[in-house]
């Protein structure tokens, strides 16, 4: 799959580009149907939410705790393209591309270009797994990781848009984007519980909205569903397109979900509270989650589909038109420059 935009999005016989392929799907809510299957099994699909959504929108990658302390370093894989963010000795955020986005290759190897995130020992890669946090004092101690992030002229890498919101960490890979408009975010971060990174074989949109299911919808803009569940015994709030908080009495969950192959997601978990059973409680709540989404993955996303079903979740209805306005609205731009030029010298 040519990775330039201009060559278009196709994959089942459709253009993936062309809002008509989700005309049913963006229907009001009771009418419309779920997303077609290629939206979630098909790398060129991701290719097209690269450009589409992780390459515009504001994005969470983490919270102030993971990087307390000035000069720790917080890598992500954000689409395709390998960033950073950094906390600078006046305690300020800086966001960056990685010095090294192929890692040590020249070119993306074929078997980086499968739509998996691999294993690599250039984490820095925008086509590998990311690791966690790297501390500055380990890193100060015994040299390893930063330079693959920073280089030597960190000043010189590519910016990115870094904002913090209530201990949430956002970034945004366009420049040009305003700032985030989420609302009001409180994330207990003094009792902050070291939480774990768990996969689920699932597409990351059904991972999203199976964590963030609701009986009662309580408000929606654009970027932001809150509801609760449970008998109003856990509040939920999605923030879109990959953050989302649960809430029961005091005690909070973080899961960043972010997407490691078309059928795989990968979840980041925070606990905040306290209590003996906070972490037991809300890994219920998790699986539970998980156990929808490879459900729905296999029934919505499955190499068989026959019919397009009713979209019966208002929480997922809500996600999908999201991803659909984007597709609508990415820029579309025309690269005129030839894919194949006679090379007379590599010198000039």
């Amino acid at each position: 799959m040519a990775r330039r935009p201009d060559l278009g999005y196709f994959d089942d016989g459709v253009d993936l580009a062309d809002t008509g392929t989700y005309a049913t799907a963006a229907q009001q809510f009771g009418e419309a149907t779920v997303l077609p299957a290629v939206a979630h099994r098909s790398i060129a699909f991701d290719y097209l939410e690269d450009e589409a959504l992780w390459s515009r929108a504001w994005v969470a990658v983490g919270t102030i705790r993971d990087i307390p302390n000035p000069n720790d370093i917080l890598p992500y894989t954000l689409g395709y393209h390998g960033i950073h963010v950094q906390r600078m000795p006046d305690g300020n955020l800086q966001g960056r591309f990685n010095m090294a986005q192929h890692g040590g290759c020249r070119l993306v190897p074929d078997q980086c270009q499968n739509g998996t995130k691999t294993n690599c020992s250039f984490t820095s890669c925008g086509y590998s797994r990311d690791r966690g946090p790297i501390d500055a004092e380990v890193e100060r101690a015994a040299p390893r990781l930063s330079h693959q992030y920073l280089g030597l002229r960190p000043e010189r890498l590519l910016p990115v848009q870094v904002t913090e919101r209530g201990g949430l960490i956002l970034v945004s890979l366009d420049r040009s984007a305003p700032p985030p408009d989420i609302g009001t975010l409180a994330l207990q971060h003094r009792s902050h519980r070291v939480g774990k990174w768990t996969e689920v074989p699932a597409n990351w949109k059904l991972v999203a909205e199976s964590l963030s299911r609701c009986d009662k919808v309580t408000a929606r803009s654009t970027n932001r569903l809150d509801g609760t569940r449970d008998n109003g015994g856990v509040q939920v709030t999605w923030l879109y397109p990959n953050a989302i908080i649960l809430m029961a009495q005091q005690n909070k969950c973080l899961i960043i979900v972010q997407p490691t192959a078309t059928c795989k997601t990968l979840m980041r978990i925070s606990f905040f509270g306290q209590g003996a059973g906070l972490a037991g409680f809300w890994n219920f709540q998790i699986d539970q989650a998980t156990d929808l989404a490879k459900e729905r993955q296999s029934t919505q996303g499955g190499s068989i589909v026959p019919q397009l079903a009713r979209q019966a979740d208002a929480v997922a209805h809500w996600g999908q038109n999201a991803l659909i306005n984007r597709i609508a609205t990415m820029p579309h731009t025309t690269i005129d420059i030839p894919m194949m030029q006679p090379t007379r010298s590599y010198m000039r």
